[in-house]
């Protein structure tokens, strides 16, 4: 879906939080498009000036010759920072910190891509003291399995959790209850296997809160 269509759908509907899948964003160079040289987050930064909305983005993020599962995060038109990807992936660089950003809607913990599964990266962002957390990735492994495992999490953590799988959005109220579910033009959903494997991080896992 081009940029241009997703952000007239917004327009129409206004959503809470405006939540962009990475295919939608797609790969960018992202010293060129914070210098201003921007044909994707400028558009973004208008859209969220206009209706004073918070926008969180997926994208592709090209940096100094290394590539990141990444999502932006820009309030009231001003762009609050970048989360990356924790847990390494394969041709993937991985992120050094977990952040929170004080946006609008108060203090927002952010979780990429297949960092949603890792509870300790949820831990950490609670322990951050978040008012809320925003839980963003690609595919689905199994939506009931993911579904109880979100439920979870936002319980234990007593934080409501947005959480946006391909086109599909849902959010979790603090006792783990999910009350509100909202379809994308269209559902993208890719079924993979799940890797038992555990992973886990040896040092403290650092959350850092980005000025607002």
């Amino acid at each position: 879906m081009p940029l241009s269509v997703a952000l007239e759908y917004a327009e129409d509907s206004r959503p809470e939080i405006l939540c962009l899948h990475r295919s939608v964003a797609g790969r960018v160079d992202l010293r060129a498009e914070l210098r201003g040289d921007s044909d994707t987050i400028l558009p973004l930064m208008r859209y969220s000036a206009r209706y004073g909305a918070l926008v969180v983005a997926a994208v592709r993020a090209a940096v100094d010759g290394g590539e990141f599962n990444s999502a932006i995060v820009i309030d009231k038109g001003k762009v609050l920072g970048v989360s990356d990807q924790m847990f390494p992936q394969k041709g993937l660089q991985n992120g050094a910190c977990m952040r929170c950003y004080r946006t609008s809607a108060g203090l927002m913990g952010l979780i990429v891509s297949d960092d949603i599964r890792r509870p300790q990266l949820w831990h950490a962002l609670s322990k951050a003291k978040s008012d809320f957390i925003f839980a963003f990735d690609e595919k689905v492994f199994d939506e009931t399995r993911d579904n109880a495992f979100l439920q979870s999490m936002s319980y234990c953590c007593g934080l409501t959790v947005y959480a946006h799988f391909c086109d599909l959005s849902h959010r979790y109220n603090c006792f783990g209850k999910c009350d509100d579910t909202e379809y994308g033009l269209s559902r993208r959903m890719t079924f993979v296997t799940h890797k038992k494997t555990s992973c886990f991080f040896s040092d403290t896992i650092k959350v850092y809160v980005e000025k607002p």
